[in-house]
């Protein structure tokens, strides 16, 4: 059976999960947005495996353990930085969350929260984002039966509202 697909107005930094998957900077030590948050919640331990990274391309997903986070792993997902919808962007962000399914299946992830990829200081607007991440979630859950429980934690109401949306549109499994 399909996990259910739920949206979790909330803070991702709080999230208790076996994985979180959260938006990064091109620098994974930057402190602006929630990649800030993420560094600043998980401690210096956190901070030190990220600065021995020297930053990530778009698509590109980097697995650390949560250290001061209450989710056990982090996966850091560098999403597109939207410039019009004419540069592929929607196919980079399509890329980087089939990529963080991959490594949830890996890793053995039975519950799992996701931010809004892109949605934030990338600038990829809402209903894009909603569109691609719905899509392809509902497809990788098909494909993922130890993934019990797949929210969407969003700090933003006017994005909670474009996933809602997406969701009503496609009929997504809600949670029991």
């Amino acid at each position: 059976m399909t996990a259910p697909l739920d949206v979790v107005l909330g803070d991702i930094t709080t999230w208790r999960a076996d994985a979180i998957v959260t938006a990064a900077s091109h620098s994974f030590t930057s402190r602006d947005g929630l990649n800030g948050r993420i560094i600043e919640r998980g401690g210096p331990a956190l901070f030190d495996l990220l600065a021995e990274r020297e930053g990530g391309e778009a698509g590109e997903v980097y697995l650390t353990p949560g250290f001061g986070l209450p989710a056990r792993q982090v996966l850091h997902a560098v999403g597109p930085v939207w410039s019009g919808g004419e540069e592929g962007e929607a196919d980079v962000l399509e890329a980087v969350l089939r990529r963080s399914f991959s490594i949830m299946r890996v890793i053995g992830a039975r519950t799992v929260g996701c931010a809004a990829l892109g949605a934030g200081g990338h600038r990829v607007p809402p209903d894009v984002a909603a569109g691609v991440c719905v899509r392809v979630a509902r497809e990788e859950l098909a494909r993922s039966p130890d993934i019990e429980r797949f929210h969407f934690v969003l700090g933003d109401e006017d994005v909670a509202a474009s996933y809602r949306a997406r969701l009503a549109a496609v009929g997504a499994p809600q949670p029991a």
